[in-house]
């Protein structure tokens, strides 16, 4: 700030140096003059003539200055903007980015639940899955042995049902006999 401030009294003094500078030319030049407006002719002091014509040049600068203020202004006023907007955007996009890796953190919590508890009960699965295999092989290996037992057990009651058949015929043969 003491650049700027230090800049508007460098311009307030040149300025008064130049109006000191100017007015000693006019009084030094203050002879008459005759300026024709085409449609009159008037008789001036070129004081006068000199002084108007700095004052217009001055109006003049000053618009120019003012304007070309104004647009700096303006123009930083949108810098400001874009860039409070840009800012505004960076923090709804980390924001929108941190509710995703949320998100994504909890899908992939979920996930993993999720595959500890398939694969708690694909083991489980296949345990029991051995135990009916155990169980059903069991009973299939018995089941045989069942079934080859009681069909030799059949078969030997079938023999021994012949056989006593066979002794009942020939009891009965031997009494016909």
């Amino acid at each position: 700030m003491e650049n700027n401030s230090g800049g508007s009294h460098f311009k307030a003094i040149l300025a008064l140096v130049m109006a000191i500078l100017v007015a000693i030319f006019a009084i030094m030049n203050s002879g008459e003059v005759e300026i024709s407006f085409g449609f009159k002719t008037v008789n001036v002091s070129l004081a006068i003539i000199i002084l108007i014509a700095v004052l217009v040049g001055a109006v003049f600068m000053y618009i120019i200055t003012l304007t070309s203020a104004i647009k700096k202004r303006s123009s930083k006023r949108a810098v400001a903007k874009a860039e409070k907007m840009e800012a505004k955007q960076k923090i709804k996009d980390a924001k929108a980015q941190k509710a995703a890796d949320k998100k994504e953190a909890k899908e992939a919590k979920a996930n993993k639940k999720l595959e500890a508890k398939s694969e708690k009960t694909i083991s489980s699965d296949n345990n029991s899955a051995d135990d009916e295999e155990l169980v059903f092989g069991s009973r299939k290996k018995a089941e045989p042995s069942n079934e080859a037992n009681s069909n030799s057990v059949d078969s030997s009651k079938l023999e021994a049902d012949d056989s006593a058949k066979d002794d009942s015929k020939g009891k009965i043969n031997v009494i016909e006999g």
